[in-house]
């Protein structure tokens, strides 16, 4: 990871807390640089973003609609600004006026997603009524916004297409899987659905792709680290972990000042109809972040294409809480995915009705 930062930005926030005057960062796998700058004068924020990134008028025009610009507002002189989306504003975005010295954030090169402009929208609709859409996601493009792109998401696309007013995300599936999406059209429904999903209600079925045989019958427990991400970590013996990096699961539950949490699935059946391995997999507890991926892995079969997990392929984190050196330094050569993985959400059953997507290796 590569980071360019001076001395007085490392100060803690609090009590005059400040940032210096130019403030860069390039993470490893993401490539998202990140320019933050106070106002050198006052004007609109079209002018301003233009002015400290060096950018002209019209890239930066671009970026505000995408997302990728920010303002900093403040409640009290000296405390940490409060990042806010310029595209909210809408129409008035560009012309919002900034004061001078007040913190100004471009993401000069956002991330993209092609996905949403080479995508059939309406003909992925498994699934429309007043409450909710159901969609067939395809890999390659994210349910929830990157801090640099709020636009090309399957919510947004959806909307756009189908001429909708807004969608809420109600669960997500990685940017690299496909298969059943569920959104909601309203507060009311989105509510009750979110409500059985904390109370188990709504059932996962999924069809995954290894490398090797995973035994039809088998229950597979583990349980994952909550995080936080980032800083200096107990069970990483002082080392971080990066919050886009892999989940760590253990075989027991663990205590580090938040409870691990309980990762359940089931395989259904496996079947051989490619040269490798279909499993059937049920998800219990509603699923958590990357949890198939991770526990496939744990166990030694990881999903076809998942460069990230299966680099720590068959690893856990010992009793002790402790990761061991090996795995630590399986989890820094972890590689970002950028293809579709043989993951896919081939059904969801919840109200008596089962909404199902072919997986795109059956097409």
């Amino acid at each position: 990871m590569v980071v360019q930062e001076s001395q007085e930005n490392s100060q803690t926030r609090g009590s005059g807390w400040q940032k210096p005057p130019q403030f860069e960062r390039q993470r490893e796998g993401d490539d998202v640089i990140i320019i933050r700058q106070p106002a050198p004068r006052e004007g609109t924020l079209l002018e301003i973003a233009a002015e400290v990134s060096d950018l002209t008028l019209d890239v930066v025009s671009g970026l505000i609609d995408l997302g990728a610009v920010y303002y900093g507002e403040t409640e009290a002189p000296g405390q940490a600004p409060k990042w806010r989306r310029a595209n909210r504003l809408a129409e008035a975005a560009p012309h919002h006026p900034i004061k001078q010295g007040q913190w100004v954030r471009v993401h000069p090169n956002p991330k993209r997603y092609p996905a949403a402009q080479t995508t059939d929208w309406a003909a992925r609709v498994i699934h429309l009524d007043a409450d909710f859409c159901v969609v067939n996601k395809p890999a390659r493009i994210p349910v929830q916004s990157h801090e640099s792109n709020s636009v090309e998401t399957v919510p947004r696309c959806l909307v756009k297409a189908l001429g909708l007013e807004h969608l809420w995300m109600l669960h997500r599936l990685d940017y690299c899987t496909t298969g059943v999406l569920l959104l909601g059209r309203n507060e009311q429904s989105s509510r009750r659905f979110m409500q059985d999903m904390e109370a188990h209600k709504v059932q996962k079925q999924y069809k995954v792709l290894t490398p090797v045989p995973v035994e039809a019958g088998l229950e597979v427990v583990h349980y994952m680290y909550p995080g936080p991400f980032g800083s200096s970590l107990e069970v990483m013996a002082g080392k971080g972990l990066r919050a886009r990096g892999p989940r760590l699961l253990s075989q027991q539950p663990i205590s580090t000042g938040k409870e691990w949490k309980k990762c359940v699935l089931k395989i259904v059946d496996t079947k051989l109809p490619l040269q490798v391995y279909e499993s059937t997999v049920n998800l219990s507890f509603g699923g958590r972040t990357h949890q198939i991926r991770a526990q496939l892995a744990a166990i030694g079969a990881p999903v076809i294409g998942d460069v990230m997990y299966g680099a720590i392929a068959g690893a856990t984190v010992s009793d002790s809480a402790i990761a061991d050196n090996d795995l630590i330094r399986r989890i820094d050569d972890c590689s970002q995915i950028d293809g579709p993985i043989g993951l896919h959400a081939y059904s969801m059953t919840w109200e008596d009705r089962t909404y199902k997507a072919v997986a795109p290796w059956e097409e």
